[in-house]
């Protein structure tokens, strides 16, 4: 199948395109080695359901297992369209066993819509771990993805200096962080060292990156109920892209990874599975950019056509 996107960007213009599709169907339109940076933050396992149960969709698999397997073969497939000397930033949080629950609490943000708004079935507590367990999920994954191919550089802690307290826990320390991992498709890859200094920890003078980035987390109402901040995104596009490179994001949510790309002179090919979704991400898009995106769909004859 080709991708009609790959004719849409030239080196400068900040294009932005949305692929209305599920991420393995999207990438599978794009060609071999045609995005430079892959920055995401796939949906978490058993933590909530962004559609009506759709069987595509990534985080409400029954078994952790089936989730570890899913989330590898969508990466497998972005290894392909991504440059060899191109990045790969996934950021993902972990979760905690049921502890006894039977159902996932309802998601507040979209309780209005019933494809997200009601509690669905909580997963088992998987093999070998215990009620209350933590589920260990981040490295899980990023272990898969290792042994999958992908060469495993880094793991960046994002600490949320301004993150709320989880509930009524009494029993462990609140979680205020997560893991956002850098993987690459080959030994050497484009990597900006000098996007990365930061103040020396005296204060005088600069010193090299390091791998706990303090960001605070944005309150914006975007209608969707995880969204990264925006200054994430930039910092990893400003540390393995230039201008005129093309970043994508398999998962597309309210569209932040376009909106950083775009600002930084970047164009911009997203997949999104959810309609309501990509209706959101294009307005904020063009409201925090002033770019207008391609909305794209796959047609019966398997082909991208513009919606």
């Amino acid at each position: 199948m080709k991708a009609s996107s790959q004719s849409l960007f030239s080196e400068t213009d900040g294009s932005s395109t949305i692929i209305h599709a599920d991420a393995l169907a999207g990438m599978k339109s794009l060609n071999d080695g045609s995005v430079n940076s892959i920055i995401t933050s796939p949906p978490y396992w058993g933590l909530r359901a962004y559609t009506n149960g759709d069987t595509l969709e990534i985080g409400i698999e029954p078994k952790l297992n089936a989730y570890i397997d899913n989330i590898t073969s969508i990466f497998h497939e972005a290894r392909r369209i991504l440059a060899d000397d191109g990045v790969l930033w996934l950021n993902i949080g972990d979760g905690f066993t049921s502890g006894g629950r039977k159902t996932r609490i309802p998601d507040n943000i979209a309780s209005k819509n019933s494809a997200r708004g009601k509690a669905y079935n909580r997963p088992d507590t998987p093999e070998g771990l215990k009620k209350k367990d933590m589920l260990g999920v981040p490295w899980r994954v990023a272990l898969a993805l290792q042994a999958d191919g992908w060469y495993l550089r880094a793991d960046v802690i994002w600490h949320k200096p301004n993150q709320m307290p989880t509930g009524n826990i009494y029993d462990r320390p609140q979680v205020d962080y997560e893991h956002v991992f850098m993987l690459t498709k080959s030994l050497k890859y484009k990597y900006n060292i000098e996007e990365g200094y930061e103040r020396s920890a005296t204060g005088v003078g600069y010193r090299q990156g390091r791998s706990i980035w303090d960001i605070p987390t944005e309150s914006k109402k975007t209608g969707h109920p995880a969204v990264m901040p925006v200054a994430l995104a930039d910092k990893c596009i400003r540390l393995t892209t230039n201008e005129g490179d093309t970043v994508f994001d398999p998962f597309t949510g309210s569209g932040t990874t376009g909106i950083a790309a775009l600002n930084l002179g970047r164009n911009f090919i997203g997949t999104e599975l959810s309609g309501d979704f990509v209706s959101i991400a294009c307005n904020r898009i063009h409201d925090e950019t002033g770019v207008d995106s391609t909305i794209e769909e796959i047609n019966s004859d398997n082909e991208l056509v513009i919606k």
